[in-house]
């Protein structure tokens, strides 16, 4: 009898202890109430004091290495029974420091802060450290995190220079101007860096008339930098709407002679600098129709058609161009000015080759017609298998 009440006894005192110590554990919710801090969620209050953190990550996200050092402030709570005293705290590294005060206690309901300072130099890439807070409170330990990439010299590099050529990085490999007036010139730079450790000779840039460039040095020394300016001249394009093309720049580079880059631009014309007469009397641009529907169209067919045009403004009317969005549709317009009250036409062909099922195609057309300058025409078609038309 003596032997199970004894057991008995044991059992008890087994079961409230390890209520006691299941109770005081506090667990971290990982919730994000910022994008670079988590939540850390209150442990229950004990008689001892207990150390409650507002988060317990912080993100740095994007840190350059020539900055120097990244700092941040955890704030904290004491909300236990007793006092507080932070006894040590734990970087595990020379990059992380941090500093709080040291000989202070905290009553039950006082709050503090622990600054941790990270420093990036010669730490590139993803980094994430533990800072570890040893207190006389209930828990004795609890975890800090800071995170972030570390970006250096390199990666900066990368960054400035992200298309590689070869033994050259260049800024950027496609050019886009946006609305270049037709009486005005447009200018845009190119930025060039060789990272190697071998002169780059650069021996020749080929490109359109209407886009030319040049460069200063015919040599980039080595981790040297070189600017080439480009400049687009409307006048000499010739042609409204969108324009594009590629450009070479020949070098004796032996991993790869020719770099190839691209350029898009828009040329609109400027009304801003016509006559008065011009402005108080313009041109109108009028379609008969809009859209056409050619009905069924064999596979591999051909078919013309040609949209009408009225000019009911009071100057002469100008067509400057029409295009398709794809080489499917090509537009023609008329060369002469379309007097007032007078009649035109822009030709489309169609060309159904390697097309299949309903097709809607568009067409812009640019005038000089200040207040409609691109009109939108559509074309609409079914192809089907020739001799079945309906």
């Amino acid at each position: 009898m003596r032997k199970s009440v004894f057991v008995f006894t044991i059992l008890l005192i087994s079961s409230v202890v390890f209520a006691q110590q299941k109770s005081t554990i506090s667990k971290p919710v990982q919730k994000k109430s910022q994008p670079n801090t988590v939540i850390s969620k209150p442990g229950i209050p004990t008689a001892k004091g207990t150390i409650f953190f507002e988060y317990t990550n912080y993100d740095f996200k994007q840190v350059d290495e020539d900055q120097g050092r990244k700092q941040v402030y955890f704030n904290f709570k004491n909300i236990g029974k007793g006092d507080l005293h932070i006894d040590a705290i734990e970087t595990g590294c020379g990059c992380t420091s941090a500093d709080w005060e040291k000989v202070r206690i905290y009553k039950q309901g006082e709050t503090g802060r622990i600054s941790v300072s990270f420093n990036p130099l010669n730490l590139e890439g993803k980094f994430t450290r533990t800072i570890t807070i040893r207190s006389d409170g209930d828990p004795a330990l609890t975890f800090l995190t800071i995170e972030g990439s570390v970006f250096g010299p390199t990666r900066q590099l990368s960054l400035q220079y992200p298309h590689a050529y070869g033994s050259l990085r260049f800024s950027t490999n496609m050019f886009t101007l946006k609305n270049v007036l037709d009486d005005r010139h447009d200018s845009v730079s190119l930025l060039i860096y060789n990272p190697s450790d071998k002169k780059i000779q650069l021996k020749a840039l080929r490109s359109p008339n209407y886009f030319k460039g040049k460069f200063i040095s015919t040599y980039i020394e080595p981790r040297g930098y070189e600017v080439i300016s480009f400049v687009i001249s409307p006048e000499v394009a010739k042609q409204y709407g969108p324009v594009e093309d590629q450009i070479v720049l020949v070098t004796d580079d032996a991993t790869l002679p020719n770099k190839i880059l691209f350029f898009k631009a828009n040329i609109v014309e400027n009304f801003a600098v016509k006559t008065n007469d011009f402005k108080n009397h313009p041109p109108k641009i009028v379609f008969k129709e809009l859209v056409k529907d050619l009905g069924e169209v064999y596979y591999g067919e051909v078919v013309d058609y040609d949209f009408e045009v009225t000019n009911k403004g009071k100057s002469d009317l100008i067509l400057r161009r029409a295009f398709g969005t794809c080489g499917c549709t090509v537009g023609k317009v008329s060369t002469e000015p379309i007097k007032k009250g007078n009649k035109g036409i822009v030709s489309i062909r169609f060309d159904a080759k390697n097309l299949t099922g309903d097709q809607v195609k568009t067409i812009s057309v640019i005038s000089n017609d200040p207040t409609n300058s691109y009109t939108t025409l559509t074309i609409k078609a079914k192809l089907v298998e020739p001799g079945i038309k309906k």
